[in-house]
Parts: structure tokens; C-alpha cells; sequence
């Protein structure tokens, strides 16, 4: 049986997609403030501001997702009822993310066959736009070396196959080279959910 696996970001182009597809298809990480709109199976929070705000909610009287988040020692990351984590290895200079950890533990840890990125728009900024994050108005968020960072984890996870759901800029399959890296867009990923086909 093929193991399926969603890592939903925050980027813009997932904005007004209904979330509640995913439920039944595979396990459902998402990052940061994902929370105050959708329950995923589990949350991972690196940012101070959602970390801050998560530890005040009760789990599981208050909340159905489990937490993840980093340990003391800012080493390895800790999920809920489990032993820490070992992240993938990166270089401290192109830094970590809720993003890179969402897919590296769909992959790693959890060894999925495919996992699907939604709302990964990979910090693209065009020409005219004030905001790259649903959650922050006015918002460009930016990372050194991002595309190298997940270059990284999709040739260190032969075992699984990636697809990116969204729109395409043209600099994304010129960055993501990857033999087991794909795009669709979300007509397709519809299609793919209602058929059984992921």
C-alpha cells in the first residue's frame, strides 16, 4: 500500500483551497499558523510567535494535532509522544524551516512513497506584490538558499516521490532538477484526490 503524505505551507496560492479534501488520503503536516484555520495531524512550529501561542493550548483537551517543535538544545525536534526527531542534516547557513521539517519528516520518518507540497511557493516574488505568506499582510518572506535546501532533501529521499501543487514560476523547473521531483496544478491534484490516484 502506498503511504501518501501532505505538507501544507503558507504561501499565497494555496489561499481559498479547501484543506478538508486531504482528510482520509494520507497524513497531514502543516506549519505555523495552519492551526487557527485547519487541524492537521500534526503542526510544526519553529517561529517564536506560534510556538508562544501553541504551548497555552491544552493538548489534547483543546487541540486534535499533536506538536512539533524544537527541544531545548535546538538540535533535534520533539513530536508529541514520540522520541526526538533527528532532522535532516543541513547546513546551518541555508538555515531551517516549518517547511523543510514538514516534508523531511513525511519522508524520512515516516518513509512515505509520495508527498504532496501545497502552498509551497517557494518565496517567488513578482513584480508588484506586497504579501507572500496568508497569514502576514504585507509580508515578503524570504530564505537564503531555499531551493537548495530542498534540492537537498528530494536527492536524499530517493525513496519518495515529491510533487509541488500549484501554479509554476519558471525558475521552479529550472531550480528543481530532481528525478523525483514534480509539479501539478490544483485542477490535477483535484482530479488525483477524487479518483484515488495519489
Amino acid at each position: 500500500m502506498t503511504e501518501v503524505g501532505f505538507a501544507i505551507g503558507n504561501g499565497m496560492s494555496r489561499e481559498g483551497w479547501d484543506l478538508e479534501q486531504l482528510r482520509g488520503h494520507g497524513t497531514i503536516v502543516g506549519c505555523n499558523w495552519l492551526y487557527r484555520d485547519f487541524s492537521p495531524d500534526i503542526i510544526v512550529a519553529l517561529d517564536a510567535e506560534p510556538r508562544r501561542e501553541i504551548a497555552k493550548i491544552p493538548y489534547p483537551e483543546q487541540r486534535t494535532w499533536k506538536w512539533m517543535t524544537w527541544e531545548k538544545n535546538k538540535a533535534h525536534l520533539q513530536l508529541e509522544g514520540e522520541r526526538a526527531f533527528p532532522v535532516i542534516e543541513i547546513n546551518r547557513r541555508t538555515g531551517k524551516n516549518s517547511g523543510i521539517v514538514a516534508v523531511s519528516y513525511l519522508s524520512k520518518k515516516l518513509r512515505c512513497d509520495k508527498v504532496y507540497l501545497v502552498g509551497f511557493d517557494f518565496f517567488r516574488i513578482h513584480p508588484g506584490d506586497k504579501q507572500n505568506d496568508i497569514y502576514h499582510s504585507m509580508c515578503l518572506c524570504r530564505y537564503r538558499k531555499f531551493d537548495l535546501v530542498f534540492n537537498q532533501l528530494f536527492n536524499d529521499c530517493p525513496h519518495t516521490e515529491f510533487t509541488r501543487v500549484g501554479p509554476v514560476h519558471p525558475l521552479d523547473e529550472k531550480c528543481f532538477a530532481a528525478m523525483n521531483c514534480d509539479f501539478i496544478d490544483f485542477p490535477e491534484f483535484e482530479r488525483r484526490l477524487k479518483s484515488g490516484l495519489l
